[in-house]
């Protein structure tokens, strides 16, 4: 029997990176907020793999600048290994590339080191519900970097429904029990889209849908309930 009663098992985290005190002072931080544990702390990319498949963490905060292995690739290995483990990237300096390439990498949400301590646990508390997040300043920068006017596009409504689904990082099953149709409706849908957009997969179609602004009231989740901005 279970018991309801029970507190919820606490988010157990590794956290990655190679400025000691940076990532000492952000496991005291994390340890501080109710309900997070930091379980492992890794210094480059090849002690992150080693102690995500010992420690088997449920949330990785990985920073893109490692040495020996960099973030990205680390994280491409550990996804492999550990399909339903949660990364988010931090970074300081984000780029148009660099959200591309962490995205085709598994990264799931992405921060920036000078996040406030709500956010970052907003950011942490989201991403392990199965949302993809993009702490408000990081989006921010990121659209103002590849802002275009909006292109035209010929997608249905059920396209679009799709579409705003893939951005805020929701699976196919999920994406069928919400719309309650088949998953083979939905990965037909999601052909339309690459056909449509002129693209080759998810990651183009999310990322060409923010540059453009199809999916700028799809609500993709920042810390604090905002939306992200408009981009015209």
């Amino acid at each position: 029997m279970i018991d309801e009663t029970a507190p919820p098992r606490p988010i157990r985290i590794c956290i990655v990176d190679d400025q000691t005190l940076f990532r000492q002072t952000l496991a005291l931080v994390v340890a501080d907020q109710p309900g997070l544990v930091v379980v492992a702390e890794a210094s480059n990319g090849e002690e992150a793999i080693r102690r995500a498949l010992t420690e088997r963490p449920d949330l990785i905060l990985m920073d893109i600048g490692l040495p020996k292995i960099d973030g990205l690739e680390a994280t491409r290995r550990i996804k492999d290994e550990m399909p339903s483990v949660r990364v988010i990237a931090i970074t300081a300096y984000p780029s148009f590339d660099m959200l591309r390439r962490a995205m085709a990498a598994g990264v799931d949400s992405f921060v920036l080191k000078d996040a406030g301590v709500d956010e970052l646990a907003a950011t942490i508390r989201l991403t392990m519900t199965g949302r993809r997040v993009f702490n408000g300043g990081l989006l921010e920068r990121f659209l103002d970097s590849v802002r275009e006017p909006r292109e035209p596009h010929n997608l249905t409504a059920r396209e679009l429904e799709v579409l705003q689904a893939l951005a805020a990082g929701h699976s196919n099953t999920i994406i069928a029990s919400r719309l309650r149709v088949s998953e083979k409706t939905v990965r037909n849908h999601i052909s339309n889209i690459y056909v449509k957009l002129g693209v080759s997969g998810r990651t183009q179609a999310v990322l060409y849908a923010l540059r453009t602004g199809i999916v700028a009231d799809a609500g993709i989740p920042v810390p604090g309930g905002g939306k992200p901005p408009a981009t015209s």
